[in-house]
Protein backbone atom coordinates (compact mmCIF):
# COMPACT_ATOMS: atom_id res chain seq x y z
CA UNK A 1 0.00 0.00 0.00
CA UNK A 2 1.34 3.14 -0.86
CA UNK A 3 1.91 6.59 1.24
CA UNK A 4 1.33 9.95 0.80
CA UNK A 5 4.60 11.85 1.62
CA UNK A 6 7.69 11.31 0.29
CA UNK A 7 10.85 10.19 2.94
CA UNK A 8 12.36 13.87 1.86
CA UNK A 9 9.79 15.64 3.76
CA UNK A 10 9.60 13.62 7.17
CA UNK A 11 12.12 15.98 9.31
CA UNK A 12 10.44 19.23 7.43
CA UNK A 13 7.05 17.82 8.74
CA UNK A 14 8.47 17.24 12.09
CA UNK A 15 9.70 20.60 11.74
CA UNK A 16 6.56 22.51 10.52
CA UNK A 17 4.11 20.62 13.52
CA UNK A 18 6.63 21.87 16.38
CA UNK A 19 7.33 25.31 14.86
CA UNK A 20 3.10 25.85 14.48
CA UNK A 21 2.87 24.64 18.65
CA UNK A 22 5.58 27.13 19.55
CA UNK A 23 4.76 29.77 17.81
CA UNK A 24 0.81 29.05 19.45
CA UNK A 25 2.82 29.28 22.77
CA UNK A 26 5.44 31.93 22.54
CA UNK A 27 3.46 34.51 20.07
CA UNK A 28 -0.22 33.69 21.04
CA UNK A 29 -0.12 32.66 24.46
CA UNK A 30 -2.00 29.36 23.77
CA UNK A 31 -0.28 26.35 24.87
CA UNK A 32 -0.43 22.63 23.58
CA UNK A 33 -0.12 19.94 25.91
CA UNK A 34 0.08 17.41 22.93
CA UNK A 35 0.20 18.26 19.09
CA UNK A 36 -1.14 14.68 16.87
CA UNK A 37 0.79 14.32 13.79
CA UNK A 38 -1.43 11.58 11.84
CA UNK A 39 -5.54 11.19 11.93
CA UNK A 40 -6.68 7.34 10.72
CA UNK A 41 -3.74 7.19 8.81
CA UNK A 42 -2.89 3.25 9.08
CA UNK A 43 -4.06 1.34 5.92
CA UNK A 44 -3.22 -1.96 7.17
CA UNK A 45 -4.92 -3.98 10.03
CA UNK A 46 -8.83 -2.42 9.16
CA UNK A 47 -7.55 1.02 8.80
CA UNK A 48 -8.43 3.28 5.88
CA UNK A 49 -6.50 3.74 2.62
CA UNK A 50 -6.33 6.97 1.20
CA UNK A 51 -7.48 7.70 -1.57
CA UNK A 52 -6.93 4.87 -3.43
CA UNK A 53 -9.16 4.63 -6.55
CA UNK A 54 -12.37 7.16 -4.34
CA UNK A 55 -14.32 8.53 -6.58
CA UNK A 56 -17.20 10.05 -4.55
CA UNK A 57 -17.78 10.88 -1.23
CA UNK A 58 -13.72 11.21 -0.17
CA UNK A 59 -12.75 11.81 2.86
CA UNK A 60 -9.28 13.82 3.63
CA UNK A 61 -6.54 11.59 4.79
CA UNK A 62 -3.08 10.31 4.33
CA UNK A 63 -1.15 7.15 4.14
CA UNK A 64 1.66 6.41 6.80
CA UNK A 65 2.28 3.32 7.37
CA UNK A 66 3.48 2.33 11.35
CA UNK A 67 6.93 1.94 10.25
CA UNK A 68 6.69 5.73 8.75
CA UNK A 69 4.73 6.87 11.92
CA UNK A 70 7.27 5.67 14.08
CA UNK A 71 10.28 7.58 12.15
CA UNK A 72 8.03 10.76 11.95
CA UNK A 73 7.18 10.66 16.18
CA UNK A 74 10.71 9.86 17.12
CA UNK A 75 11.68 13.56 14.58
CA UNK A 76 9.27 15.43 15.93
CA UNK A 77 9.97 14.20 19.90
CA UNK A 78 13.62 15.64 19.61
CA UNK A 79 12.49 19.01 18.21
CA UNK A 80 10.24 19.46 20.88
CA UNK A 81 12.17 18.66 23.54
CA UNK A 82 12.00 20.94 26.18
CA UNK A 83 8.90 22.29 25.36
CA UNK A 84 5.60 21.96 27.24
CA UNK A 85 4.06 20.20 24.01
CA UNK A 86 4.72 16.32 23.75
CA UNK A 87 3.43 13.93 21.07
CA UNK A 88 -0.40 12.14 21.01
CA UNK A 89 -0.94 9.28 18.75
CA UNK A 90 -1.95 7.86 16.79
CA UNK A 91 -5.67 8.15 15.97
CA UNK A 92 -6.86 5.34 14.36
CA UNK A 93 -10.36 4.66 13.41
CA UNK A 94 -10.85 1.48 14.81
CA UNK A 95 -9.87 0.40 17.99
CA UNK A 96 -8.32 -2.50 17.07
CA UNK A 97 -6.24 -0.86 14.38
CA UNK A 98 -4.79 1.52 17.15
CA UNK A 99 -3.69 -1.09 18.79
CA UNK A 100 -1.68 -2.59 16.02
CA UNK A 101 -0.28 0.33 15.15
CA UNK A 102 1.21 1.19 18.61
CA UNK A 103 2.45 -2.53 18.91
CA UNK A 104 4.87 -1.71 15.81
CA UNK A 105 5.89 1.35 17.57
CA UNK A 106 9.42 0.88 18.88
CA UNK A 107 10.12 1.57 22.28
CA UNK A 108 12.11 4.67 22.85
CA UNK A 109 8.80 6.09 20.43
CA UNK A 110 6.44 4.57 23.03
CA UNK A 111 8.38 6.21 25.57
CA UNK A 112 8.47 9.92 24.06
CA UNK A 113 4.64 9.52 23.54
CA UNK A 114 2.63 11.19 26.25
CA UNK A 115 -0.94 10.34 25.77
CA UNK A 116 -2.51 7.50 23.33
CA UNK A 117 -5.56 8.81 21.08
CA UNK A 118 -7.93 6.62 19.66
CA UNK A 119 -11.20 7.03 17.61
CA UNK A 120 -14.24 4.04 18.08
CA UNK A 121 -16.22 3.61 15.50
CA UNK A 122 -14.58 0.42 14.69
CA UNK A 123 -13.52 -2.48 16.85
CA UNK A 124 -14.09 -4.03 20.13
CA UNK A 125 -11.22 -4.34 21.84
CA UNK A 126 -11.24 -2.16 24.39
CA UNK A 127 -10.15 -3.51 27.52
CA UNK A 128 -6.99 -5.02 25.52
CA UNK A 129 -6.29 -0.87 24.82
CA UNK A 130 -6.74 -0.04 28.38
CA UNK A 131 -4.29 -2.58 29.68
CA UNK A 132 -1.50 -1.75 27.00
CA UNK A 133 -1.84 2.09 27.20
CA UNK A 134 -2.40 2.43 31.15
CA UNK A 135 -0.74 -1.19 32.42
CA UNK A 136 -1.86 -4.40 32.82
CA UNK A 137 -2.24 -5.30 37.01
CA UNK A 138 -2.89 -9.00 37.65
CA UNK A 139 -5.30 -9.42 34.28
CA UNK A 140 -6.93 -5.78 35.27
CA UNK A 141 -6.58 -2.36 33.24
CA UNK A 142 -4.99 -0.16 35.83
CA UNK A 143 -2.55 2.82 35.40
CA UNK A 144 0.76 1.91 36.23
CA UNK A 145 2.53 3.56 33.19
CA UNK A 146 2.90 7.63 32.54
CA UNK A 147 0.95 8.13 29.71
CA UNK A 148 -3.03 8.98 29.07
CA UNK A 149 -5.84 7.21 27.22
CA UNK A 150 -8.01 9.75 25.13
CA UNK A 151 -11.00 8.42 22.68
CA UNK A 152 -10.36 11.37 20.56
CA UNK A 153 -13.39 11.04 17.85
CA UNK A 154 -16.65 9.60 17.80
CA UNK A 155 -19.85 10.26 16.20
CA UNK A 156 -22.87 8.78 14.39
CA UNK A 157 -26.01 9.23 12.55
CA UNK A 158 -29.00 7.04 12.92
CA UNK A 159 -32.75 6.96 11.17
CA UNK A 160 -34.18 9.02 13.80
CA UNK A 161 -33.54 11.73 15.99
CA UNK A 162 -33.99 9.29 19.26
CA UNK A 163 -32.11 6.60 17.93
CA UNK A 164 -28.88 8.99 17.04
CA UNK A 165 -28.84 9.76 20.85
CA UNK A 166 -29.56 6.29 22.13
CA UNK A 167 -26.55 5.60 19.83
CA UNK A 168 -24.12 8.09 20.97
CA UNK A 169 -24.99 7.56 24.75
CA UNK A 170 -24.73 3.18 24.50
CA UNK A 171 -21.20 4.24 22.95
CA UNK A 172 -20.11 6.61 25.77
CA UNK A 173 -21.06 4.14 28.15
CA UNK A 174 -19.13 1.16 26.58
CA UNK A 175 -16.31 3.37 25.99
CA UNK A 176 -15.62 4.67 29.55
CA UNK A 177 -16.89 1.13 31.36
CA UNK A 178 -14.42 -0.56 29.35
CA UNK A 179 -11.45 1.38 27.73
CA UNK A 180 -10.80 4.26 30.59
CA UNK A 181 -9.90 6.93 28.67
CA UNK A 182 -9.57 10.41 30.57
CA UNK A 183 -10.85 12.22 28.28
CA UNK A 184 -13.87 11.43 25.21
CA UNK A 185 -14.52 13.88 22.18
CA UNK A 186 -17.46 14.50 19.87
CA UNK A 187 -16.33 14.73 16.38
CA UNK A 188 -19.43 16.28 14.29
CA UNK A 189 -20.49 18.99 17.19
CA UNK A 190 -22.55 21.09 13.81
CA UNK A 191 -24.39 19.22 10.65
CA UNK A 192 -25.58 21.28 8.13
CA UNK A 193 -29.63 22.18 6.81
CA UNK A 194 -28.83 21.41 3.78
CA UNK A 195 -27.04 18.07 4.67
CA UNK A 196 -30.09 17.44 7.49
CA UNK A 197 -31.78 13.65 7.96
CA UNK A 198 -28.73 11.95 8.52
CA UNK A 199 -28.73 13.13 12.65
CA UNK A 200 -25.07 13.37 13.02
CA UNK A 201 -25.15 16.61 14.79
CA UNK A 202 -25.28 17.98 18.22
CA UNK A 203 -26.66 20.94 16.47
CA UNK A 204 -27.92 21.90 13.22
CA UNK A 205 -27.18 25.22 11.40
CA UNK A 206 -27.83 26.62 7.68
CA UNK A 207 -24.22 26.71 6.27
CA UNK A 208 -23.56 29.51 3.30
CA UNK A 209 -20.62 30.16 1.97
CA UNK A 210 -19.37 33.62 1.02
CA UNK A 211 -21.45 33.63 -2.12
CA UNK A 212 -24.88 34.11 -0.19
CA UNK A 213 -26.56 33.22 -3.54
CA UNK A 214 -25.31 29.37 -2.65
CA UNK A 215 -24.42 27.00 -0.23
CA UNK A 216 -20.93 25.42 0.52
CA UNK A 217 -19.74 23.46 -2.92
CA UNK A 218 -21.19 20.15 -2.66
CA UNK A 219 -24.73 21.25 -1.05
CA UNK A 220 -27.65 21.93 -2.74
CA UNK A 221 -28.81 25.11 -2.14
CA UNK A 222 -32.41 25.10 -1.58
CA UNK A 223 -32.06 26.65 1.70
CA UNK A 224 -33.96 30.04 1.95
CA UNK A 225 -31.60 31.29 5.30
CA UNK A 226 -28.79 31.17 2.63
CA UNK A 227 -30.20 33.47 -0.17
CA UNK A 228 -29.60 37.52 -1.34
CA UNK A 229 -31.91 39.32 0.59
CA UNK A 230 -33.01 37.02 3.22
CA UNK A 231 -34.16 38.12 6.05
CA UNK A 232 -35.59 35.24 7.87
CA UNK A 233 -33.39 34.86 11.49
CA UNK A 234 -30.53 32.22 11.59
CA UNK A 235 -31.86 29.54 13.13
CA UNK A 236 -29.59 26.98 15.46
CA UNK A 237 -31.33 23.50 16.37
CA UNK A 238 -30.17 21.91 19.42
CA UNK A 239 -30.67 18.05 17.93
CA UNK A 240 -31.45 15.06 20.24
CA UNK A 241 -28.11 14.06 20.46
CA UNK A 242 -27.06 17.47 21.93
CA UNK A 243 -29.45 16.89 25.05
CA UNK A 244 -27.86 13.05 25.24
CA UNK A 245 -24.36 14.23 25.43
CA UNK A 246 -25.91 17.04 27.88
CA UNK A 247 -26.53 13.97 29.91
CA UNK A 248 -23.15 13.44 30.80
CA UNK A 249 -21.63 16.28 30.14
CA UNK A 250 -23.92 18.45 32.21
CA UNK A 251 -23.47 16.54 35.37
CA UNK A 252 -20.02 14.30 34.82
CA UNK A 253 -17.44 16.88 35.45
CA UNK A 254 -13.85 17.08 35.44
CA UNK A 255 -12.32 15.81 38.83
CA UNK A 256 -15.50 13.09 39.04
CA UNK A 257 -14.53 9.25 40.04
CA UNK A 258 -15.79 6.74 37.21
CA UNK A 259 -17.26 4.11 39.49
CA UNK A 260 -17.30 0.08 38.36
CA UNK A 261 -21.15 -0.69 37.63
CA UNK A 262 -22.70 -4.33 37.58
CA UNK A 263 -24.45 -3.22 34.71
CA UNK A 264 -21.99 -1.58 32.15
CA UNK A 265 -23.64 -1.40 28.69
CA UNK A 266 -26.70 0.60 29.84
CA UNK A 267 -25.38 2.56 33.07
CA UNK A 268 -22.75 5.30 33.61
CA UNK A 269 -22.03 6.07 37.37
CA UNK A 270 -19.49 8.95 38.28
CA UNK A 271 -18.94 10.41 42.02
CA UNK A 272 -17.82 13.94 42.53
CA UNK A 273 -15.56 13.79 45.68
CA UNK A 274 -15.87 17.76 46.17
CA UNK A 275 -19.18 18.18 46.33
CA UNK A 276 -20.14 14.77 47.75
CA UNK A 277 -22.86 13.82 44.19
CA UNK A 278 -22.76 10.97 42.76
CA UNK A 279 -24.26 10.55 38.97
CA UNK A 280 -25.55 7.74 37.54
CA UNK A 281 -26.44 7.61 33.61
CA UNK A 282 -28.97 4.89 32.63
CA UNK A 283 -30.22 4.19 28.89
CA UNK A 284 -32.79 2.52 27.94
CA UNK A 285 -33.02 2.00 23.98
CA UNK A 286 -35.90 -0.65 24.48
CA UNK A 287 -39.35 0.58 23.41
CA UNK A 288 -40.51 -0.66 26.65
CA UNK A 289 -40.66 0.98 29.61
CA UNK A 290 -38.06 -0.47 32.39
CA UNK A 291 -37.96 -0.16 36.11
CA UNK A 292 -34.76 -0.28 38.07
CA UNK A 293 -33.69 -0.68 41.26
CA UNK A 294 -30.01 1.16 42.20
CA UNK A 295 -28.43 -0.04 45.88
CA UNK A 296 -26.14 2.82 47.51
CA UNK A 297 -24.84 0.52 50.10
CA UNK A 298 -21.29 1.39 49.36
CA UNK A 299 -22.32 5.02 50.70
CA UNK A 300 -22.76 6.72 53.63
CA UNK A 301 -25.04 9.71 54.50
CA UNK A 302 -27.76 8.38 51.77
CA UNK A 303 -30.71 10.54 52.51
CA UNK A 304 -32.76 12.52 50.92
CA UNK A 305 -34.35 12.07 47.36
CA UNK A 306 -33.05 11.47 43.51
CA UNK A 307 -33.33 14.05 40.72
CA UNK A 308 -33.57 12.62 37.48
CA UNK A 309 -33.31 14.46 33.92
CA UNK A 310 -34.84 12.61 30.74
CA UNK A 311 -34.24 13.13 27.14
CA UNK A 312 -36.70 11.07 25.08
CA UNK A 313 -38.56 10.96 21.95
CA UNK A 314 -41.11 13.61 23.16
CA UNK A 315 -38.71 15.33 26.18
CA UNK A 316 -35.66 17.22 26.38
CA UNK A 317 -33.25 17.31 29.45
CA UNK A 318 -32.97 20.59 30.81
CA UNK A 319 -30.69 20.77 33.88
CA UNK A 320 -32.48 23.60 35.63
CA UNK A 321 -35.46 21.78 35.89
CA UNK A 322 -35.26 17.92 36.99
CA UNK A 323 -38.40 15.59 36.83
CA UNK A 324 -40.32 14.88 39.94
CA UNK A 325 -38.08 13.46 42.92
CA UNK A 326 -37.51 9.78 43.52
CA UNK A 327 -37.33 9.06 47.27
CA UNK A 328 -34.31 7.27 48.32
CA UNK A 329 -35.56 4.09 50.77
CA UNK A 330 -32.29 2.72 53.26
CA UNK A 331 -29.50 2.73 51.14
CA UNK A 332 -31.22 2.07 46.99
CA UNK A 333 -33.96 3.90 45.01
CA UNK A 334 -36.01 2.38 42.30
CA UNK A 335 -36.27 5.07 39.43
CA UNK A 336 -38.32 4.60 36.02
CA UNK A 337 -36.38 4.09 33.15
CA UNK A 338 -38.73 5.39 29.87
CA UNK A 339 -38.79 3.69 26.62
CA UNK A 340 -35.95 4.80 24.65
CA UNK A 341 -34.17 7.40 27.04
CA UNK A 342 -31.44 8.54 28.69
CA UNK A 343 -31.57 9.61 32.08
CA UNK A 344 -29.70 11.00 34.50
CA UNK A 345 -30.09 10.85 38.01
CA UNK A 346 -28.63 13.27 40.64
CA UNK A 347 -28.39 11.96 44.16
CA UNK A 348 -26.17 15.00 46.10
CA UNK A 349 -24.94 15.10 49.69
CA UNK A 350 -23.94 11.45 49.74
CA UNK A 351 -20.28 10.21 50.70
CA UNK A 352 -18.31 7.26 49.76
CA UNK A 353 -17.27 4.81 52.32
CA UNK A 354 -14.04 5.78 54.01
CA UNK A 355 -13.37 8.62 51.51
CA UNK A 356 -9.85 10.30 52.28
CA UNK A 357 -9.06 13.64 50.98
CA UNK A 358 -5.85 15.21 51.83
CA UNK A 359 -4.10 18.67 51.40
CA UNK A 360 -0.13 18.28 52.06
CA UNK A 361 2.40 21.43 52.06
CA UNK A 362 5.56 20.77 50.43
CA UNK A 363 8.95 22.50 51.13
CA UNK A 364 11.80 20.60 49.39
CA UNK A 365 15.40 21.64 49.33
CA UNK A 366 17.28 20.16 46.80
CA UNK A 367 21.14 18.33 47.83
CA UNK A 368 21.29 17.48 44.48
CA UNK A 369 22.73 19.07 41.46
CA UNK A 370 21.25 20.39 38.01
CA UNK A 371 17.78 20.70 37.23
CA UNK A 372 16.32 17.34 38.58
CA UNK A 373 15.80 17.73 42.72
CA UNK A 374 16.48 14.95 45.10
CA UNK A 375 15.25 13.82 47.13
CA UNK A 376 11.18 13.37 46.36
CA UNK A 377 8.82 14.69 48.30
CA UNK A 378 6.89 11.45 49.56
CA UNK A 379 3.47 10.57 51.52
CA UNK A 380 2.00 7.49 52.24
CA UNK A 381 -1.51 7.01 51.05
CA UNK A 382 -4.16 4.50 51.77
CA UNK A 383 -6.68 3.90 49.27
CA UNK A 384 -9.49 1.10 48.01
CA UNK A 385 -8.36 1.70 43.85
CA UNK A 386 -9.10 5.57 43.15
CA UNK A 387 -6.18 7.78 43.48
CA UNK A 388 -5.99 11.50 42.42
CA UNK A 389 -3.76 14.28 43.06
CA UNK A 390 -3.90 18.35 42.44
CA UNK A 391 -0.38 20.03 42.88
CA UNK A 392 -0.66 23.86 42.96
CA UNK A 393 2.20 26.19 42.81
CA UNK A 394 3.53 28.75 45.77
CA UNK A 395 5.20 31.70 45.18
CA UNK A 396 8.31 30.02 43.20
CA UNK A 397 10.35 31.85 40.87
CA UNK A 398 11.00 29.57 37.94
CA UNK A 399 9.17 26.69 36.30
CA UNK A 400 9.38 23.15 37.18
CA UNK A 401 7.22 20.21 36.20
CA UNK A 402 6.74 16.94 38.44
CA UNK A 403 7.62 13.30 37.93
CA UNK A 404 4.98 11.69 39.80
CA UNK A 405 5.65 8.23 41.42
CA UNK A 406 3.44 5.70 42.97
CA UNK A 407 5.30 2.72 45.02
CA UNK A 408 8.66 3.50 43.52
CA UNK A 409 7.26 3.52 39.83
CA UNK A 410 7.22 7.06 37.76
CA UNK A 411 3.37 6.74 36.52
CA UNK A 412 3.20 10.16 34.84
CA UNK A 413 5.23 13.64 34.06
CA UNK A 414 3.35 16.63 34.01
CA UNK A 415 4.00 19.62 31.58
CA UNK A 416 6.01 22.53 32.80
CA UNK A 417 4.36 24.61 35.26
CA UNK A 418 4.46 28.39 35.95
CA UNK A 419 4.88 31.01 39.05
CA UNK A 420 2.52 33.52 40.09
CA UNK A 421 3.72 37.16 37.91
CA UNK A 422 6.08 35.23 35.63
CA UNK A 423 6.25 36.83 32.37
CA UNK A 424 7.62 36.31 28.67
CA UNK A 425 7.25 32.39 27.32
CA UNK A 426 6.77 31.53 31.00
CA UNK A 427 3.95 33.84 31.35
CA UNK A 428 1.17 31.25 29.88
CA UNK A 429 2.22 28.43 31.67
CA UNK A 430 -0.55 26.69 34.45
CA UNK A 431 0.27 27.63 38.37
CA UNK A 432 -1.42 24.25 38.95
CA UNK A 433 -1.70 20.75 37.53
CA UNK A 434 -5.41 20.39 37.51
CA UNK A 435 -6.73 17.14 39.23
CA UNK A 436 -4.43 13.97 38.09
CA UNK A 437 -6.23 10.39 37.99
CA UNK A 438 -3.25 7.87 38.55
CA UNK A 439 -6.28 5.35 39.26
CA UNK A 440 -6.60 2.71 39.61
CA UNK A 441 -4.34 1.51 41.67
CA UNK A 442 -4.46 -1.89 43.77
CA UNK A 443 -5.86 -1.57 47.33
CA UNK A 444 -4.08 -1.20 49.95
CA UNK A 445 -0.72 1.26 50.90
CA UNK A 446 0.80 3.04 48.82
CA UNK A 447 3.90 5.77 48.87
CA UNK A 448 3.34 8.50 46.91
CA UNK A 449 6.18 10.65 45.19
CA UNK A 450 6.70 13.92 43.64
CA UNK A 451 9.99 14.68 42.23
CA UNK A 452 10.46 18.37 40.79
CA UNK A 453 12.54 19.34 37.83
CA UNK A 454 13.65 22.66 37.07
CA UNK A 455 14.24 24.55 34.08
CA UNK A 456 16.28 27.78 32.98
CA UNK A 457 14.37 30.87 33.27
CA UNK A 458 13.24 33.14 35.96
CA UNK A 459 15.26 32.88 39.24
CA UNK A 460 16.66 29.46 37.60
CA UNK A 461 20.03 29.90 36.04
CA UNK A 462 21.13 26.35 35.79
CA UNK A 463 20.33 24.44 38.98
CA UNK A 464 17.23 23.77 40.82
CA UNK A 465 17.74 25.00 44.58
CA UNK A 466 14.32 24.40 46.09
CA UNK A 467 10.90 24.08 45.51
CA UNK A 468 7.30 23.47 47.69
CA UNK A 469 3.11 24.27 47.41
CA UNK A 470 0.49 22.28 47.77
CA UNK A 471 -0.71 18.69 47.07
CA UNK A 472 -4.22 17.47 47.30
CA UNK A 473 -4.34 13.67 47.25
CA UNK A 474 -8.05 12.02 46.63
CA UNK A 475 -8.42 8.65 47.43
Amino acid sequence: MGENLSKAYYDKYADYLSKVVQYFNTSLGIPFRTIEPFNESNPQDGGFNWPNGCTSQCQEGANFLPQTQNTIIALLCKKLAGSATTVSAPDENSIDTTIATYKNYDDATKACISQVNTHSYQGDKRDELCKLVLGDVQGHCMQTSNKRLWMSEYSNGGDSPINAALQLSLEINQDMNEMHPSAWVYWQAVESNEQGGKNYGLLRAPFCSPNTDTTISGLNSKNDLCKSGNSKPYSITQMKQYYAMANYSWFIRPGDLILNVDEGKHTLAAFDPRSHTLTIVATNDDTKDHSVTYNLQHFTSVTGSVSPYTTSVDKNADNNHPSPAIPISGTQFTAPVPSQSITTYVIPHISMLTPSTTELSIDVHCTSTGQLCNPPFETPVKTGSVLKIEYVVPGHCSSIRLHIFVDGKEVTTTGFLGWPGASGQFASLPIDTGILDLSPVTPGQHVLALQAEGQVGGCNSGQLIAWGGTVRTYA
